[in-house]
């Protein structure tokens, strides 16, 4: 009876603190990671992921140059962003990998729990049997419920590559567009049931998108050129009608491959780059592989823009290196214009010359230009049926152009030849002794503040040869670029219209409004004087 009670006193507060303890390894909530950032650089922003969206992670701030992170055990991973000035940036996933050292005690105090209900069994202590029986339950709970993993107490970032900078000698580079262009079958996704089965190469299944993905000038470019400009390759405030020596590119997306394991998600993207010309003159293309970081799968977001985003950087820096054959400064120097019209003969065109008029004795020679669902005007410059308009107007030459006359007639354009980068082009029907427009001469340039008028087609083809009046706001630009500014009221369909002076003389084709939040008034034309060299015209 002394041995029980000796038995009693001496073991009952402890088996009662081990029931305490029970199942302490599901209490390891958090590891405190120190994080370090290993570069000669200095100034490195360590940020960690704080949220995901469909547009990929949000970021919070820890620390410059190391930080101490407290990451949650029960969480699959986490994402660890190195940032500097002038460098690219690193995301580096973190996933539990050490083993939870809780483990041990919850499996010491569950051989303990069994120790001490053999221990009790003989006595009969029912309240050593009761200690070592929850003991035993509760520890071996916490062996098989998580976190058995936990996360690693230190990690050093990776080394961070500068990004390129340009030399006084190398021109402007812009990114001009980036397409989608997805065929069926060409955005895939594989799954893996975790990081070690991606890197084993095990994967669940593989399934792809049925429907193709096809977009034209994406939002895709606004980062990439956001990269351009803190790198010194494009300004970081343009002005219009810049005529600056400008290499742009262009990039489409063809195929993405998406890869899913575990909470984790990243593409392989394949892309055609090239040097972009707006006359569409055959140039270099090159095809990239590229890999994105790693990042948090968001469920239903379909193609995520942060990854793709991340790829076209890449791409980019390697370009702007020199890492690809796409020789964008050599590019800078080919003369597209000069091989596009080199086969162009000098056309000799009669308008009338210097002819004063009312102004509603100029509305014959300018027509309505129809193609599709969509309609600009044009100016009659020769009465054999020659016509000048914005290309913008009859870009698609897969359209059936037709040319709507102030008497009712409709015919057939067709369109002989064009500038886009001036944006005119020529039209010719089969018609003649038409009213064409008279020329002011170019040794007579109308002065800022001189009264104009434009005549065109705003917004419905029922309001066709609509007259507004304005004034000569000012000359802007220089080269191709040149363009005379007006307070002219422009609108939709006027595209390619007359600009008149108060005698009723043309001065150029009516080419654009400026459109944006409290703006009014300021519209363009280009000047009568520029469609010669940009057409290979001769005004007789």
């Amino acid at each position: 009876m002394m041995a029980i009670q000796r038995l009693g006193f001496t073991w009952g507060p402890l088996f009662f603190l081990l029931v305490l303890a029970s199942g302490c390894s599901v209490l390891n909530w958090t590891t405190d990671m120190d994080v370090i950032a290993t570069t000669e650089a200095d100034s490195v922003i360590v940020s960690k992921d704080a949220g995901l969206t469909g547009n990929g992670a949000n970021w919070s701030e820890a620390g410059v140059d190391s930080a101490r992170l407290a990451l949650s055990n029960y969480e699959s991973y986490h994402l660890i962003r190195f940032e500097k000035d002038g460098y690219a940036d690193a995301v580096v996933p973190v996933l539990p990998t050490r083993r939870n050292p809780y483990k041990w005690l919850d499996a010491g105090l569950a051989i303990a729990g069994i120790g001490a209900i053999i221990l009790g069994i003989p006595i009969e202590s029912t309240g050593l049997i009761a200690g070592g029986f929850f003991t035993a339950f509760y520890n071996g709970l916490g062996l098989i419920f998580p976190p058995k993993l936990v996360y690693e107490n230190r990690l050093e970032g990776p080394e961070l590559l500068p990004l390129p900078t340009p030399d006084d000698a190398q021109p402007q580079v812009d990114l001009h567009t980036v397409d989608l262009a997805i065929d069926s079958g060409e955005y895939r996704w594989t799954y893996y049931e975790d990081m070690q089965a991606y890197l084993d190469g095990e994967n669940q299944f593989q399934s792809a998108e049925d429907d193709e993905i096809k977009v034209v000038d994406s939002n895709l470019d606004a980062e990439p050129r956001e990269l351009l400009v803190d790198q010194g390759f494009l300004p970081e405030t343009r002005v219009m009608f810049e005529d600056k020596n400008v290499s742009k590119l262009s990039c489409t997306v063809r195929k993405v491959m998406e890869h899913r394991a575990g909470g984790l998600i990243r593409y392989d993207v394949e892309s055609e780059w090239a040097i972009h010309n707006p006359y569409a003159l055959s140039t270099d293309t090159v095809t990239t592989f590229t890999e994105s970081e790693w990042s948090g799968f968001v469920i239903g977001e379909g193609l995520r823009r942060d990854l793709l985003s991340d790829c076209i950087e890449q791409d980019l820096v390697d370009i702007l290196e020199g890492e690809t054959a796409l020789d964008w400064k050599k590019a800078s120097e080919r003369d597209v214009e000069s091989e596009w019209k080199q086969d162009w003969d000098t056309l000799s065109l009669s308008p009338a010359m210097n002819e004063t008029r009312r102004i509603s004795q100029t509305l014959d020679a300018v027509v309505t230009i129809t193609s599709g669902e969509g309609h600009g005007s044009g100016c009659i410059v020769d009465s054999d049926g020659w016509i000048v308009t914005n290309h913008h107007v009859v870009d698609d030459t897969s359209l059936t152009h037709k040319v709507h006359f102030a008497d009712g007639t409709v015919l057939e354009a067709l369109v002989v030849r064009w500038d886009p980068v001036v944006d005119v082009a020529l039209l010719r029907v089969d018609s003649t002794g038409l009213k064409t427009m008279s020329l002011r001469p170019a040794d007579q340039p109308i002065e800022i503040g001189d009264p104009v008028y434009a005549i065109g087609t705003p917004y419905d083809q029922g309001l066709d040869a609509s007259v507004t009046r304005g004034i000569i706001s000012g000359r802007r630009g220089s080269g191709v670029q040149k363009r005379l500014q007006t307070d002219v009221s422009i609108s939709p369909g006027n595209s390619g219209g007359a600009l008149l002076d108060e005698e009723g003389r043309w001065l150029g084709v009516v080419n654009a409004k400026l459109v944006a939040f409290e703006v009014e008034g300021i519209g363009f034309a280009i000047p009568a004087e520029a469609l010669p060299a940009a057409l290979r015209i001769d005004f007789n």
